[in-house]
């Protein structure tokens, strides 16, 4: 009888010990199984984060600035931006205003310095877009602003978010004639770039084109010519005629 009561706890010893083995791999199982998962999220998030990069496919910003001080102290917050690809359903700009030494300072009634700026669309691709806030901060002192950070939501509510904003801008863009495009001289060197870049004379160039592209591929190369400003609605046309992306040009100027 002893013996046998000797065999029976053996027994219940070793499906013990089975047992704790069985939950231990189950607990690693389950442990690798959720490191995988957060490692696939992580791996996910990091597909998903957006840089200026992808925001130059359809956006730049021509400009931003402080106006002056009106009788109160009050500060307009100027910005010009164009859309030439996607269409933007909302914008918001992160801005801070300095005084003339370049130090960041706040408005003297909200206290407060960074404001959000925000602007509705849809987007006009043809020329860019100036925005204006009123009164955006009350301090006689401001001389310039600066944008921190931009979000972008297109209508497909695909959203971008970058800080790296002098990457977005494009100085060569300016009004001119009531108009935004740029100098004949910017252009001038994009097209002779591109054509000596891949062995092409502007004659050869200038065959391959008919009608209104060819003229005005024409008068661009005329350095006597009176045409002196090309205005941002034909850029694509450029574009498309030196077989490169727009924002390529864009970012040439």
């Amino acid at each position: 009888m002893k013996k046998f009561l000797i065999l029976i706890t053996i027994c219940l010893v070793l499906l013990c010990a089975c047992n704790s083995n069985s939950n231990s791999a189950s607990a690693s199982d389950n442990y690798s199984n959720k490191n995988d998962f957060f490692s696939t999220l992580t791996s996910e998030s990091e597909e998903n984060t957006t840089s200026s990069d992808d925001i130059k496919r359809f956006f730049c910003i021509n400009e931003y600035t402080a106006g002056e001080p009106n009788s109160a102290g009050g500060v307009n917050c100027n910005i010009t931006f164009w859309s030439f690809g996607d269409v933007i359903k909302y914008i918001t700009f992160w801005v801070e205003p300095y005084n003339a030494v370049d130090d960041v300072v706040s408005c003297e009634i909200k206290n407060k310095s960074e404001i959000k700026i925000q602007y509705t669309g849809p987007t006009e691709t043809s020329d860019p877009t100036s925005i204006v806030l009123e009164n955006a901060w009350y301090n006689h002192t401001i001389k310039t602003v600066k944008i921190n950070k931009v979000k972008i939501e297109l209508t497909n509510d695909t959203v971008y978010e970058t800080e790296d904003i002098e990457s977005l801008l494009v100085d060569g863009i300016k009004i001119e004639y009531g108009m935004y495009g740029a100098s004949q001289s910017a252009m001038q060197r994009i097209i002779c770039n591109v054509l000596n870049e891949n062995g092409i004379t502007e004659k050869e160039f200038i065959a391959g084109l008919s009608g209104y592209m060819k003229d005005t591929i024409e008068d661009i190369l005329n350095s006597s010519s009176k045409l002196k400003h090309i205005p941002t609605s034909i850029f694509s046309y450029i574009a498309s005629s030196l077989d490169i992306p727009i924002e390529e040009l864009i970012y040439s100027l």
